[in-house]
């Protein structure tokens, strides 16, 4: 939605700057669960029989393309799967938002002012659960798929390695989807605008006031009863 036409249809506007401090601590105690439940998922995984579990699947064949190709190119091989990684979650980042804008030219990719982090910016208020879709799904489908191949290729370390680095992007929009929850409860908005990432946004709520018809409609009638009476009775003296 486009934020001038919200204004103009009467929404209150207000901007919220959390504490940067409180954002930092939450992002990083959150990556620091996640690596853990990885790590700690993953290494139940390669040793099933110490925890009375079963199997992870059969390994990876020779003929396995993937992991040749990888494998061939060493260290960078691993470094240049990571830089894909990053680009596709960017990528389903920025093509769930054009679903949800209304101009194409309302989007951009930036990096985030004194962090450093690439972003998807829109310029347009979008309604929460569109928000929280356009962070969430992204998280879901790579953190999934970093997760799929550390167990795939449960032999081969750097893919872990290569999660948890992801791990650091992943949780950076994690943490903006808990934040946008939290106000989503707390404050209600109809509309909520990703000025700065989590380090600001706007939010836009509809201004309005509900009448009750039916109660209001049996107190014009009573009143007006009451005024037909006091006619009646001679209480009110009329003056041309």
């Amino acid at each position: 939605m486009i934020k001038s036409d919200l204004r103009e249809q009467g929404y209150s506007v207000s901007e919220i700057f959390p504490k940067q401090s409180k954002i930092n601590t939450l992002w990083i105690v959150l990556t620091l669960v996640f690596i853990a439940g990885t790590f700690v998922s993953l290494f139940f995984l390669a040793n099933p029989k110490s925890f009375g579990g079963g199997g992870h699947g059969p390994p990876p064949s020779d003929d396995d393309m993937f992991i040749y190709i990888i494998e061939s190119l060493g260290v960078m091989g691993y470094f240049i799967f990571a830089v894909l990684t990053v680009l596709v979650y960017l990528l389903l980042k920025l093509f769930i938002t054009i679903l949800f804008c209304r101009k194409s030219e309302s989007i951009k990719m930036k990096l985030l002012k004194n962090k450093g982090m690439p972003v998807c910016y829109c310029r347009e208020a979008l309604r929460v659960w569109q928000t929280v879709l356009i962070y969430f799904v992204p998280f879901v489908l790579i953190y999934g798929l970093c997760f799929f191949l550390c167990v795939r290729y449960i032999a081969n370390p750097e893919f872990m390695i290569v999660t948890f680095f992801m791990l650091f992007f992943l949780v950076f929009d994690f943490t903006l989807v808990v934040f946008v929850l939290a106000v989503k409860i707390k404050e209600r908005p109809d509309y909520i605008s990703i000025d700065h990432h989590i380090f600001g946004y706007t939010l836009y709520k509809k201004t309005y006031v509900k009448f009750n018809r039916k109660k209001q409609s049996r107190f014009i009638k009573k009143e007006n009863e009451k005024s037909e009476k006091n006619i009646e009775s001679g209480r009110f003296n009329w003056k041309n």
